[in-house]
């Protein structure tokens, strides 16, 4: 299914002639996701799952996603393309160096390494006929005319399947200005004690809701949002019942901004990262991270705290943020959105052109 990009082109330069194989997440927000990419590649043609469609529209596509490799092949007899960029290569990079030719195929790879390692190793997990596709298909990497990683802790991985001058670090991006200029529009006080976890994708949902009952003893002054509308089923009850706990499924996208503007931190304890949209917006928003994970920001970036993943150190970082970190908010914003500037999408946009016409 082909959908069409949201309002915005970037300014000016030569563009090279592409095909875009992406997704449409539901989830995302207007501003964000890998899509907003396409933005600046400006491709000819995007194809992709659009969750926003009814699944029934193209269910066999949803089952086996490489398929929209074969569309955008009849798409390049048609009109030909230079480039094909496959945005989520993990799901979808199967059969392109063959239906395609001589053209040159780009694939992105979002996955953190054990996630990433196991899908390029044994495929996805969608049956038989994914299994079988991903052994007859095997040769494929050596055939990638480059791989776009989001996390330097993606290329040891990475390298196993192909070699190391292909492969090339663009980290995931943020759409800076929106969200900077939301923030200084809502400019709240941070509430201490209310804390704000955002997001689904490999979140640690044991350590999530045992430090939340942890804190409801040691911290009870202490409140935790949770916005999240894909908690697995699992959890929804310690959810629904935690007295210090607020779940929220569905935001719009203002809800989202002044949550980012009106918490003390945003509290993610993870299984495992690369790239994060959360912490990148939290960042744009001026809002602390307090996280176990390395997400690849910028090392200026003093908004973002790592700790191990025990209690005591959460507790101990999100203490500080409390305090201190409240009184210094405004000389903190501004030091984490310069920061954050570097992963704008303007930028993160060009250099994904300059790999395009590096591999023609």
């Amino acid at each position: 299914m082909n959908y069409a990009l949201e309002n915005g082109s970037p300014a000016g330069g030569l563009k090279t002639r592409s095909i875009a194989i992406s997704w449409y997440f539901a989830h995302h927000a207007k501003h964000n996701g890998y899509k907003q990419i396409l933005k600046y590649t400006q491709p000819l043609a995007v194809v992709g799952i659009d969750e926003r469609q009814p699944a029934a529209a193209e269910p066999w596509h949803r089952k086996y996603p490489w398929l929209y490799e074969f569309k955008a092949a009849r798409l390049h007899r048609r009109t030909p393309c230079q480039v094909l960029h496959i945005l989520y290569g993990e799901t979808y990079f199967r059969f392109s160096p063959w239906l395609l030719g001589r053209v040159p195929v780009v694939a992105t790879f979002h996955q953190p390494p054990q996630h990433l390692l196991r899908r390029l190793s044994a495929g996805d997990e969608t049956g038989r006929v994914s299994r079988f596709v991903h052994r007859l298909t095997r040769g494929r990497f050596k055939r990638l005319a480059a791989v776009i990683i989001i996390s330097e802790e993606q290329r040891e991985v990475l390298e196993k399947f192909v070699t190391p001058e292909r492969i090339h670090l663009i980290p995931l991006g943020v759409s800076t200005l929106p969200l900077i200029e939301a923030e200084a529009r809502l400019r709240c006080v941070p509430q201490a004690g209310e804390i704000l976890t955002v997001g689904n994708w490999l979140r640690d949902w044991d350590f999530y809701f045992d430090f939340v009952d942890y804190c409801r003893q040691r911290h009870p002054d202490w409140h935790f949002s949770l916005v999240n509308r894909n908690l697995p089923s699992a959890w929804h009850a310690r959810a629904r019942t935690a007295v210090n706990l607020t779940w929220r499924e569905n935001v719009d996208d203002e809800a989202l901004l002044q949550a980012y503007a009106t918490t003390s931190c945003l509290f993610l304890p993870l299984l495992e990262a690369s790239g994060n949209n959360t912490v990148n917006e939290a960042m744009a928003m001026g809002c602390p991270v307090v996280t176990n994970a390395r997400l690849g920001v910028p090392d200026e970036a003093a908004f973002v705290t790592n700790c191990e993943k025990s209690f005591d150190s959460f507790a101990a970082a999100i203490t500080a943020w409390q305090t201190a970190g409240l009184l210094q908010r405004d000389e903190h914003r501004e030091h984490s959105q310069r920061a954050v500037k570097s992963l704008d999408w303007s930028v993160t946009g060009e250099k994904t052109l300059d790999l395009y016409r590096s591999v023609l």
